[in-house]
Formats: C-alpha cells, structure tokens, sequence
C-alpha cells in the first residue's frame, strides 16, 4: 500500500473515533487530481496532512485557524513553521504555515488540536 492511502486510511480511523467519541462530525477529504491532498474540514478552517519525503508536513488553511492554532504547533514543535504553502512574494502573504515531522504520533496530536477547536 503506497504512502499516500496508508496516510488516508489511518486520518480516517482516527477522525471516526473522534466523532464517536464526541459527537461531531468531522470528515477527512482528498483531492481526486492530487491525492497527496488531504484534509479534515467540519471545524475551523482545514488542517492539511501531506505525506512528504521525510514523513509528514501538517499545515493550518484558513486566517482564524492560523490565528488560533499556530503558537499552538510552535509549542509542539519548539520551532516556527518549517515554511508556508501558499506564498505570494508579489502581495507579500504567506499563508497555510506548515510543520514537518516523521512521526505519525505528532500528526495524531496535531489533529487533536483541530478536532479541538470550536467552530
């Protein structure tokens, strides 16, 4: 089973159990021309999990998630974002910060936060 589905595959049980749990309704997204694009959505704005080469990058998408969530991750991380998925040097934005870890526990913990934050 390839990286990408394997990742897909685990988001999904995890967000089953959060919604069983508590009751909401989160759901976990792919994109079907980039299937690498994967998303929780149903809280504030969309946490992004992408595999990448060294394991994993988890990105905040949407201005009041940034806000909420990103001292959060740098707390985590004990580092700023390793860097920004959306750039415009013409319009001078950054945006959706992104982490990168190789540990599966720490996208487990991130997703937690999310799954946290009220909508």
């Amino acid at each position: 089973m390839d990286k990408t589905t394997l990742l897909f595959e685990r988001l999904v049980k995890l967000v089953e159990r959060k919604n069983i749990q508590s009751g909401s309704n989160f759901k976990v997204l792919q994109q079907e021309k980039v299937k690498a694009n994967i998303s929780i959505a149903g809280g504030n704005g969309r946490l992004y999990v992408q595999p990448s080469t060294e394991g994993y990058d988890v990105s905040l998408s949407g201005q009041s998630l940034e806000h909420i969530l990103t001292s959060s991750l740098v707390n985590f991380f004990h580092r700023p974002p390793d860097g920004y998925k959306q750039t415009n040097a013409n319009k001078g934005f950054k945006k959706q910060p992104y982490w990168r870890t190789d540990s599966f526990k720490d996208v487990e913990t991130v997703c937690a936060f999310y799954l946290e934050v009220k909508p």
